[in-house]
């Protein structure tokens, strides 16, 4: 999922509305929280730091750890 999420959900959003990040950053699954972050990847590549940033924001008092660490991921490419 780490490896995919950017290639498919963060590739297909770079020209559309990201408003489905946001709610994947909000649902009550782990996984669905997971994929917001680590899609803003493709993002992140091309110098576009805005939704990373706003979607760690939502995420920052996450209680699961790989929330943290897949955030922590995305500052560290």
């Amino acid at each position: 999922m780490d490896l995919s999420a950017p290639h498919i959900v963060g590739s297909y959003l770079l020209d559309k509305d990201r408003r489905p990040l946001y709610e994947l950053a909000k649902s009550d699954s782990l996984w669905e929280r997971r994929i917001a972050i680590v899609s803003t990847l493709s993002f992140i590549r091309l110098n576009d730091f805005s939704d990373t940033l706003k979607i760690s924001k939502i995420l920052l008092n996450d209680e699961h750890d790989l929330i943290h660490k897949s955030s922590d991921g995305c500052f560290a490419k």
